[in-house]
Formats: C-alpha cells, sequence, structure tokens
C-alpha cells in the first residue's frame, strides 16, 4: 500500500479483524463526552477514524466498557486521538494512561508510545476473562480548546 508512510504501518491494516470488542455486546460509560460524535464506544468500534473525547477541562478522564458474558483478552492495542498531526489541532497527546481489569486491586499503569502513530502494546500476560475494562488518562495536560481521548482501544 502506497499510502502507508512506514513500513510497520502495514501491519496494523488486519488489526480491526482481530478486535474482540467488535464481536461482543458490551455497554459503554465514561467521565464525560466531547458531543455525540465523540462517545465512548467510538473508541472500540475497530475504526481509527472515529475517536472518544473527553469533555474539555475533564481533570480525570476515563471511558470504561463492561461485558456480561465477559471478553477473554491477552493484550490491548492504545490509540490516542491524537494521532496525527491534523487531529493534535483539535486534541492533546497524553503519556500515562491505568487501567483497571475487573475489580482489580492495583491498575496497570502504562506509558504509550512517545510516537502518536504508533499502537501502544498492553501484554497481559495471560488470557484473562474480562468483565469490566477501565482506563484512566493521568495528568492529562490541558490546552484551551483541546481535548484529551482515544481514537481506538483494541483487545486481543
Amino acid at each position: 500500500n502506497e499510502e502507508a508512510r512506514e513500513p510497520w504501518m502495514l501491519d496494523y491494516v488486519d488489526d480491526a479483524e482481530s478486535n474482540v470488542f467488535r464481536r461482543q455486546p458490551l455497554t459503554f460509560s465514561c467521565s464525560s463526552e466531547e458531543s455525540g460524535f465523540h462517545r465512548p464506544q467510538e473508541a472500540f468500534d475497530g475504526l481509527q477514524g472515529s475517536s472518544w473525547y473527553a469533555r474539555e477541562g475533564d481533570p480525570e478522564p476515563w471511558l470504561a466498557l463492561e461485558s456480561a458474558r465477559g471478553v477473554k483478552l491477552k493484550e490491548l492495542l492504545l490509540s490516542p486521538a491524537a494521532a496525527s498531526e491534523l487531529l493534535r489541532a483539535e486534541c492533546v497527546l497524553f503519556e500515562t494512561v491505568e487501567i483497571r481489569i475487573n475489580d482489580a486491586r492495583e491498575p496497570l499503569r502504562v506509558t504509550l508510545d512517545p510516537d502518536p502513530l504508533k499502537k501502544t502494546l498492553v501484554a497481559l500476560g495471560r488470557a484473562t476473562l474480562v468483565r469490566r475494562l477501565e482506563l484512566r488518562v493521568i495528568d492529562p495536560p490541558h490546552e484551551p480548546g483541546k481535548f484529551v481521548g482515544f481514537a481506538e482501544i483494541e483487545g486481543r
């Protein structure tokens, strides 16, 4: 594909098909949403072009999904909403996310890849049945008129 700017981008082409969140009945919640165009489910739909944005100035942005049956996960792939230069006009990049799976006492603290075009891989170690997944942005930067959010959260 000639439109891929870097050879590693070709590895992402089939990621949507392997995203287990796309095939599950899920319930979503969040701390806030910028508008009806940037709802929390947009971050789990398998499309990099849609995103969840927290409301501007949200001091502790988070989003969560719940599954009554549970979703088996071995890893997560995280993509910030501000991945491209175009989207950085309306979103800010953030560095750290806390991920809480089910009722875990301690969240996983994850530092995102410094290259916003690259997905951050979070390996869970072993397959885990997830009934609740919460992602919380830690110390979100605040810039007037800009939002914090995720373009995509993929599960495998």
